[in-house]
């Protein structure tokens, strides 16, 4: 797992040097959405909306994973945080989703899942992805693995624009 965790950490400081610098002349806000699953200690790792791009660079190289009792992770608790940062109304929006678990529900995840029926806080990927799409947010996966193709195609089918970047054969 240490080395998907480095990897992860690599991927997303590379995607935010390249979107600064093909934005160059322009004012770019990054926020980093960090998640675990319910139940495991600081759930959420979050650093806001800022200008500070060193600052949440090295914020992002101080995360580190905890937890892990079922293989699902609280992906919904983690979008729905994202969804309710202070975006800039007018601006280009993009979303880096990097995941190597999919959110809990049997229709998303075929391993061992507590909560079998969906986010205990009853929030709905589908409906998250559509908030997503309606608010004209980009939206890039990063998948570690081939463990959460269920949950792609359900992401697929509401927000049509969605990519996907494989990168299960880069560790």
């Amino acid at each position: 797992m240490g080395s998907w965790i480095e990897r992860a950490k690599t991927t997303l400081k590379e995607i935010i040097k390249n979107v600064v610098e093909s934005c160059d002349g322009l004012k770019v806000r990054v926020c980093f959405i960090g998640y675990r699953d319910h139940g495991d200690i600081s759930r959420f790792t979050i650093k806001d909306f800022t200008d500070d791009i060193e600052g949440v660079k090295s914020f992002i190289g101080s995360v580190s994973a905890t937890g892990g009792a079922d293989f699902p992770e609280d992906v919904t608790g983690g979008l729905r945080k994202c969804l309710d940062q202070n975006w800039t109304p007018g601006s280009s929006k993009q979303v880096f989703h990097i995941f190597d678990a999919p959110c809990h529900g049997k229709k998303y995840c075929d391993g061992w899942d507590n909560y079998p029926n969906g986010c205990p806080n009853g929030l709905d990927i589908e409906a998250l992805m559509r908030e997503f799409r309606d608010n004209s947010i980009a939206f890039t996966c990063i998948k570690l693995n081939e463990q959460c193709e269920k949950m792609i195609k359900a992401m697929q089918n509401n927000h049509p624009s969605l990519n996907i970047t494989d990168l299960s054969n880069a560790v």
